[in-house]
């Protein structure tokens, strides 16, 4: 979900993207998203903003 890791959408919370996708809570986008990629969207989300941050 690319949606996720955007920059511009790195201060919008996670249920409030998943609302958009027609999730109906937290929990559901989470069981959700764990069973399909292995993790959670707040892990995927940390991991690629992590990453995209430049280094100093």
């Amino acid at each position: 979900m690319p949606v996720l890791t955007n920059p511009s959408l790195a201060r919008t919370p996670i249920q409030a993207i998943a609302h958009r996708w027609g999730f109906n809570s937290r929990a559901h986008i989470t069981r959700a998203y764990t069973a399909h990629y292995g993790h959670t969207p707040r892990h995927t989300r940390r991991r690629r903003l992590d990453q995209q941050r430049p280094k100093t």
